[in-house]
Order: C-alpha cells, then structure tokens, then sequence
C-alpha cells in the first residue's frame, strides 16, 4: 500500500489542502508534501495524526475496501450512528435535496 498516495486521495476528497492538513496534523506542510509525493517510510504516529485531522480511524484508512466514494468521515459515522431509522431518513432527503440544488447552479 503507498501511504502516500492514500493520504493524498482522501485529502482531496475532502477538499482539504496540504497546508490545511498540515495544520490539523501538527506537522509542516513539507512533511504532508514529501510524504505525497514519495514512497517514504511513515512513522505510527504521524499516521495516527494524519488520520486524526483526516477525520477517519487507522483501520478505515489502511482497509483494503476503501473506498473515497463511499468515505464518511468517522465523526459523522459516529453521529449517523446514533440516530433513528425515520432520523437517517430525513438526513438522505436533505442530502438529495441538497445535490439536486447543486445540479441546478
């Protein structure tokens, strides 16, 4: 698996920037730039922060199913989880709603 290129495709999906993650991250955004563009080495902790400020657990990330376009960020998951089928409902309206509103722009 290239780390790298795993970051950088969720990052995007998320419409965050290197600086951005960077930030969230703790780190330089050198640190997020090197480890995009480069097969190297990754430390458990940095993965642990990148995931962090990603929103998303290690496993999610390192799963072999992941998919960026099924992808819900875990704090969302988490709240989704929460709620009540008629709740989840109403959200998917939203949601439609919403994208269909976009489409029309």
């Amino acid at each position: 698996m290239e780390i790298g290129k795993r970051v950088s495709e969720i990052r995007k999906k998320l419409r965050i920037t290197q600086k951005a993650l960077a930030e969230r991250a703790g780190v330089s955004q050198s640190t997020i730039s090197d480890l995009e563009s480069t097969e190297r080495d990754i430390s458990v902790s940095l993965l642990v922060k990148i995931c962090d400020a990603l929103s998303i657990s290690v496993p999610e990330f390192l799963s072999s199913d992941f998919s960026s376009n099924d992808f819900v960020p875990q704090k969302y998951a988490h709240l989704l989880r929460s709620l009540s089928a008629h709740q989840l409902s109403v959200i998917e309206q939203l949601i439609e709603l919403i994208i269909s509103q976009e489409k029309l722009e």
